[in-house]
């Protein structure tokens, strides 16, 4: 492996997620819901971004870039459920909110019998993020009476 700048940038963003996911998920930071949900988010870029660091120094086996497109469908659901559970003190992970997973299952699955799917899937990556960020950050002024602080000065 050479050291070139985006390796190094790669090896960075790799060991500053694994550092701060293992951290989130320690029973002293664990006590609030919402910080399982950021942890997995920063597994999953960890694990998103070693994909990265093989792919460019001609590392990657067979496997990786069929299941490389997955993980675009990880981030707006975890950081939406992140959202949700910080603002709302009493969530519970019902079968409803299991539903923002289906497209990364599917995508597994389909991957999984031999499909390429990573084309097709690669189109809708960047509007389903686009519509999580947005109900995310429309989530915080719907939950602003359970949490007045968020946006204004206690």
């Amino acid at each position: 492996m050479n050291f070139s700048p985006v390796n190094i940038i790669h090896i960075l963003i790799i060991w500053q997620s694994l550092l701060f996911a293992v951290v989130l998920a320690t029973p002293a930071y664990n006590k609030n819901k919402s910080n399982l949900f950021l942890s997995l988010l920063l597994l999953t870029l960890a694990v998103h971004f070693s994909y990265n660091l093989l792919y460019t120094n001609g590392l990657f086996l067979d496997v990786l870039p069929r299941y490389s497109c997955s993980y675009g469908f990880l981030y707006g659901p975890l950081f939406y459920l992140y959202i949700q559970f910080y603002l709302e003190k009493d969530a519970k992970l019902d079968k409803w909110r299991w539903l923002h997973f289906v497209p990364f299952f599917g995508i597994l699955v389909v991957t999984a019998f031999g499909y390429k799917i990573c084309k097709w899937a690669g189109f809708f990556i960047f509007p389903a993020m686009l519509a999580y960020a947005f109900f995310s950050f429309r989530a915080g002024p719907l939950f602003q009476n359970h949490t007045p602080c968020i946006f204004k000065k206690c």
